[in-house]
């Protein structure tokens, strides 16, 4: 089975916090047959050829496409988008958002929510930004809660240097291969 989400990015907040995640803008399924085979590493290698097909064959400027091949057993999952917005990875792959909770630390009572943010429809984070716009909330660090897991960012992780400013090819001028002279015997 192949699934392709074509995800836009969008903006969401509730006036204390803003955030950036992926709506599900386009979702397409196919049925592929894979050949039976007895060897994991050759079912991996089709479903990862299966997925970076769909992911080339279905590609947009402004939109982050997802591809999951899967077969019982096996899931490969690959992406190709880029959102030049972003200012750190929330979460390391494209997971539904739960709810957001910033933490407190005290000595005496530990660590306790002191603000809890939910979206109102379904988000998909991966890569983002989350800024606070009260600055009367004072937390230690933040807890993504998502369908697959669970991600601790500390207050330094929300804005991490990028290695590369923008996607930019390098033009590099051809050189012309120069003749060898053969000597003659």
């Amino acid at each position: 089975m192949i699934k392709v989400l074509k995800l836009i990015p969008v903006e969401v907040g509730d006036g204390i916090v803003t955030m950036s995640g992926y709506r599900v803008h386009e979702e397409k399924w196919d049925f592929r047959i894979i050949p039976n085979t007895n060897k994991p590493n050759i079912v991996a290698d089709k479903l990862l050829e299966i997925a970076a097909e769909y992911v080339v064959k279905e590609r947009a400027p402004g939109v982050f496409t997802l591809s999951e091949a899967e077969i019982p057993g096996s899931r490969i999952v690959l992406g190709e988008g880029l959102n030049t917005k972003s200012l750190t990875v929330l979460v390391p792959k494209p997971s539904y958002l739960r709810r957001v909770l910033f933490i407190k630390c005290n000595e005496g009572s530990g660590c306790q929510p002191i603000y809890v943010y939910r979206p109102t429809s379904q988000l998909l984070v991966y890569e983002g930004y989350i800024i606070v716009n009260n600055s009367d909330l004072k937390y230690d660090f933040i807890v993504l809660e998502c369908d697959d897991y669970i991600r601790v960012l500390l207050p330094h992780e929300l804005n991490l240097p990028r290695t590369k400013d923008k996607a930019l090819r390098k033009h590099v001028k051809k050189r012309r291969k120069k003749k060898s002279r053969s000597r003659g015997k």
